[in-house]
């Protein structure tokens, strides 16, 4: 019975605070992402985010007018951020669906580097080293292979598409504004459909993410990225 009280009061807390969230009541701080404008409150932003605490305690211009401007991060992420303060958690969500080619040759170097040898082929005794990448002709021939095979059972956790891209710029966003507890949230939304979404090119616009928004010394989405490729091989085609 105890237990269940300690619940009710749980639950009863994130109801007001999703509350605050929802429409903004008592909000003293407006946090700016494209079009969006996050009417949010410094009690529970700042002591969650090392950004926030320093951009609202410091003397800067954010501090006095209590408006903070995030002009290069994506309003998507940013969003999700935000309601995971509130929610300890954030939803499933459609963002536009950006071709993996497309996306490639918008930064062909950084793209690059997700596909290096060292990482994502394996020596196989019996036939020597792992596959190389081979042609775009190569590659669209295997990628329309790929799509056409039929997922998997899908776990109820997993939404009904994949939300990779997503959880990669959620993940860097965490380690952007010092909110560690997101990172793991987003390293495990990440992990489960991208075991789950291998196929999907989303999958390939995310491995770009990851390379192209952690540090090399960050190794936690990027080793999940070279599980999973190692385990798809075919992907290298």
């Amino acid at each position: 019975m105890a237990l269940n009280r300690t619940q009710e009061r749980g639950d009863a807390l994130l109801r007001c605070l999703k509350q605050l969230f929802d429409d903004g009541t008592y909000s003293d701080l407006t946090i700016v992402c494209g079009d969006n404008h996050h009417k949010v409150h410094k009690a529970i932003v700042c002591p969650r985010s090392e950004f926030f605490a320093s951009a609202c305690n410091g003397p800067f211009q954010e501090g006095e007018s209590s408006v903070i401007h995030l002009p290069e991060d994506d309003p998507f992420a940013v969003k999700a951020m935000l309601h995971y303060l509130y929610h300890l958690d954030y939803p499933f969500m459609a963002v536009p669906v950006v071709d993996a080619d497309e996306a490639a040759m918008s930064q062909p170097f950084t793209f690059r580097c997700a596909y290096q040898p060292n990482e994502f082929t394996q020596t196989d005794p019996a036939t020597g080293p792992g596959r190389a990448p081979l042609s775009k002709k190569a590659k669209k021939k295997t990628k329309e292979s790929r799509c056409a095979q039929p997922c998997s059972q899908r776990p109820e956790s997993v939404p009904p598409t994949p939300n990779l891209c997503l959880y990669a710029k959620v993940y860097a966003l965490g380690e952007k504004f010092g909110i560690k507890d997101l990172k793991g949230l987003a390293l495990d939304k990440f992990h489960a459909e991208a075991e789950h979404y291998w196929q999907s090119d989303d999958f390939l616009h995310a491995i770009q993410e990851v390379y192209n928004s952690t540090i090399d010394e960050d190794r936690l989405l990027r080793d999940i990225v070279v599980e999973v490729v190692n385990a798809h091989l075919e992907l290298l085609d």
